[in-house]
């Protein structure tokens, strides 16, 4: 049972709580073979807080959740902590991580502090934890240049995501000023980190009672230097993930998860690495204690490889014209690029379409990654502004 419901209804098999109508979408979902089993509807736009206020409702979800196996939420609060309690589920059927273990795991410096304690510092790129002064930063920008010579520097705040609180600093006579100007805009302690031109990829893992497993590797689609914006999955090979950077990826992460799951962590955690250009050196840059892009994916491929024992995914957000305002004027644009069970653009998170930016996720369908790339270049045309 999934409780972050617009894009969980990409999952099969599975029970979503959600507010709002979505039956046109959720209509054509169905009829090309993807989707969950049942849609739970609630008046709040947090399922928690409406299963949390309504006894009857709650009584409802936590008998669903016996029957599909748990419950799995996108991230772990205090009021995620209170629905467990009111549920009363047994022992290993809540997926997700406690809440302070969140915080340690998606804090980039709280994983570094961990991972040193655990013997594990040199998977990182060299870096230096400081505080937010000119004192502080500009020496350690120094010794990340003087000492291991990086193509540039990366400064970036702990607890950011998806690139946000990221600047690239070139080595060029410029850079102080690139770092005042990051510095009047953040507080709290910032990390100094070595810089280098790379292939992004991620591996994904599932921790339940039994243990730890990986459940997917992927290419990632990085815009602005740090900006993720979609992964690429396949049966087959990645364009850059080779058979040696997924097995030393598990390896390397290994240590962090079973830590994690000693102390009570369950459900979905990935972690993205960095692959430099010339093959040489791959290093972790961060871990996403939660849900992932790529669990959508993944559920998409669990839908199709009956059908398509050859499948790749190319999937990425798209921004679409102020024209297309909900899901029949999408479908209506991209045409026959629709996904047709087996190959195509298969559209979630639509009701981000009536945002004042629309846009929604695609996932694009086909037997190879050439391919799949083309359809989603294909999309974008289709969907561009007038």
């Amino acid at each position: 049972m999934e409780l972050y419901a617009d894009r969980a209804l990409v999952l099969g098999g599975a029970a979503v709580v959600m507010d709002g109508p979505i039956d046109d979408y959720l209509e054509w979902l169905r009829s090309v073979g993807i989707g969950p089993e049942t849609v739970i509807r609630v008046p709040d736009p947090s399922p928690v807080r409406s299963i949390l206020d309504d006894a009857s409702l709650a009584l409802r979800i936590g008998e669903l959740a016996r029957q599909q196996g748990g419950v799995q939420v996108f991230d772990v609060t205090e009021r995620e902590e209170d629905l467990v309690r009111m549920l009363d589920l047994p022992p290993g059927m809540f997926f997700g991580p406690p809440s302070g273990l969140a915080r340690q795991a998606g804090n980039k410096a709280e994983l570094r502090r961990l991972a040193e304690r655990l013997g594990l510092r040199g998977m990182f790129p060299e870096y230096r934890i400081v505080d937010p002064a000119l004192s502080d930063i500009y020496p350690a920008v120094h010794w990340i240049l003087s000492s291991v010579r990086p193509q540039f520097v990366v400064l970036k705040v702990p607890d950011s995501a998806s690139g946000d609180g990221m600047i690239r600093l070139d080595l060029t006579r410029e850079w102080p000023d690139a770092v005042n100007d990051f510095l009047r805009k953040v507080t709290g302690e910032i990390i100094v980190e070595a810089g280098y031109d790379h292939w992004p990829m991620s591996v994904q893992w599932h921790v339940d009672a039994s243990g730890c497993h990986t459940v997917g590797f992927s290419d990632q689609l990085i815009v602005n230097d740090f900006t993720h914006v979609g992964n690429v999955i396949s049966s087959g090979d990645l364009l850059h993930v080779r058979p040696e950077d997924a097995e030393l990826m598990t390896s390397m992460t290994w240590p962090l998860v079973e830590y994690f799951r000693t102390r009570g962590y369950r459900g979905v955690i990935g972690f993205d690495f960095m692959l430099t250009l010339d093959g040489r050196r791959l290093l972790l840059l961060e871990c996403n204690a939660r849900v992932t892009a790529m669990t959508y994916a993944l559920g998409v491929a669990g839908q199709i490889s009956e059908r398509c024992p050859r499948w790749s995914i190319v999937m990425s957000r798209l921004r679409v014209g102020q024209s297309i305002s909900d899901f029949s004027i999408l479908k209506r644009r991209l045409g026959n690029l629709m996904f047709d069970e087996r190959t195509g653009v298969l559209p979630f998170n639509v009701r981000c379409l009536g945002l004042d930016q629309p846009n929604c996720v695609v996932c694009c369908v086909s037997s190879d990654i050439g391919r799949s790339t083309e359809l989603l270049q294909l999309a974008t045309r289709a969907t561009a502004t007038e």
